[in-house]
């Protein structure tokens, strides 16, 4: 049995069990003796290539298991457990001893049991429930995911793709309700001085509408009010160009911004659609979108026509040419 520097009264100790090294978890008091422990937070497999997690309750006076079946998560080990100063260590924040290597979500202080941090926990309360899966085995291995005995095979750039959404969730969540608090200010003061009310606009993205509809106590914009909006601006549009150009260029090019968004969005669904698109429908699709064509030309380039016959046929009605898009040079006419 080694024990690693004490850190803040804490102490990790190892030993081998049935082949694997198992590392525990104890608070002492100053003299050393044992106050309080947990006991195989995590093992290495035989071979040292696997290192398993087995999550206990954030709560240091919790020791059991974290979830209900799941009582191992598997994961390709980030380093090789030759000497446990090398595997654990205390943070340089606080001090106290965490696990070297973990993937982003995972929790690494062993005081708070190796458990999964509470805003990436779902996917494996998901797993637990659905499934009577004993182990989440993460891998960087090209295997299949799936269930396989009583493994859940999940892979490691799966589980950092979900890891990225809830930060991304997160932050668009912040800047939401920013973007509401910022509007309760405003209004409260417009209330007072008597000046026009502000509404609150929806968010560019389908994610950012419905957390600023959660936070608000406005019903989200209809389409109706959306075309009321868009034939003020239109209207309006000197004036703004005038007073404030500089906001005027901001709100055209966030516009731009949603535009190519959308377009993306509906293009990619065409793509996954499994529907067999013909070449028609694509020009329909660039017809109705010809902006898209215009960013292909460094130069201002005007849509004209699609399916124009740029050399007609001869007597044998042969050797017909037809143009998909007919574009001109706003500048040369050519």
């Amino acid at each position: 049995m080694v024990a690693i520097e004490d850190t803040l009264n804490e102490r990790i100790l190892s030993q081998i069990i049935d082949g694997e090294l198992s590392l525990n978890w104890e608070l002492v008091d100053d003299e050393g003796h044992s106050i309080y422990k947990r006991d195989s937070l995590a093992k290495y497999s035989k071979d040292g290539k696997i290192l398993k997690i087995l999550p206990q309750g954030t709560n240091p006076n919790d020791t059991g298991p974290q979830f209900t079946n799941i009582r191992e998560i598997w994961i390709d080990a980030p380093l090789s457990p030759h000497e446990p100063e090398e595997i654990a260590g205390p943070d340089e924040f606080d001090g106290r001893i965490e696990l070297f290597g973990l993937p982003g979500g995972f929790g690494a202080k062993f005081f708070y049991g190796l458990s999964i941090r509470t805003g990436y926990r779902k996917i494996f309360s998901e797993i637990d429930q659905v499934t009577q899966c004993r182990i989440v085995n993460m891998t960087s291995a090209a295997t299949d995911p799936g269930v396989q005995g009583n493994q859940f095979i999940l892979s490691i750039e799966k589980f950092e793709e979900f890891v990225r959404k809830i930060k991304q969730t997160k932050q668009r969540a912040d800047s939401a309700r920013y973007v509401i608090n910022s509007l309760y200010a405003s209004n409260l003061v417009a209330e007072i001085t008597g000046d026009p009310k502000k509404k609150l606009l929806p968010g560019r993205l389908q994610e950012t509408q419905q957390l600023r509809s959660a936070i608000s106590d406005e019903a989200p914009w209809t389409i109706s009010q959306l075309s009321e909006l868009a034939v003020t601006f239109s209207s309006h549009a000197k004036d703004f160009a005038e007073k404030d150009p500089l906001k005027l260029k901001s709100v055209l090019e966030d516009l731009e911004l949603v535009s190519i968004e959308t377009l993306i969005h509906r293009f990619e669904n065409n793509l996954r659609s499994g529907k067999s698109f013909s070449e028609y429908q694509w020009q329909k699709f660039f017809e109705q979108n010809d902006f898209i064509l215009k960013q292909i030309f460094a130069m201002p380039a005007i849509y004209y026509d699609r399916e124009v016959s740029v050399r007609f046929a001869d007597a044998k009605n042969g050797g017909q040419r037809k143009a998909d898009f007919i574009l001109y040079n706003a500048l040369s006419g050519s």
